[in-house]
């Protein structure tokens, strides 16, 4: 609501409960509140929108792109882009997935990224079993033999 509409609703209020001076006072003071122009409700558009961008876990490597710009960063940071511009984020970090996302700049906003731990790698894990298995054979085999016989954990 701008400036001169907040005038004229007090100029009717004061016109039906507060004397004339007082309408007149709120009537002169109306007129000399310029409108509002377009090219100025059109400047505010323009105006940039500032982005705050978070990461869990925190320190993530930050790629964030968009028509006529980018920014790199370690998370958090925060950034300034140009109103309704469609923004890429990349999110990296050692041990984790990458993660991806857009976001439209159309207002202030805190940017959230959950990375995921990257699974382990699953041939690593079979020759260490392996290796266990191959101890626990040797040991076996240089015990001497006492005369009880071990099947499958079980003494008999």
């Amino acid at each position: 609501m701008t400036a001169r509409c907040v005038l004229q609703k007090m100029l009717k209020f004061s016109a039906r409960n507060c004397g004339i001076a007082t309408s007149a006072l709120l009537l002169a003071l109306a007129a000399s509140v310029p409108p509002v122009r377009a090219a100025a409700a059109v400047k505010a558009d323009d105006s940039p929108v500032f982005l705050s961008i978070v990461s869990e876990p925190l320190d993530a490597e930050v790629i964030a792109t968009w028509k006529g710009g980018q920014k790199k960063g370690d998370a958090p940071l925060s950034l300034e882009v140009p109103r309704n511009a469609k923004v890429h984020f990349e999110f990296r970090k050692s041990g984790y997935v990458d993660y991806a996302m857009d976001v439209i700049a159309d207002q202030p906003q805190t940017v959230q990224a959950q990375l995921k731990p990257a699974p382990a790698p699953v041939a690593a894990a079979a020759p260490e079993k392996r290796s266990r298995e191959r101890k626990h054979r040797k040991d076996r085999s240089a015990q001497p033999s006492d005369g009880v016989v071990d099947v499958l954990g079980d003494l008999k």
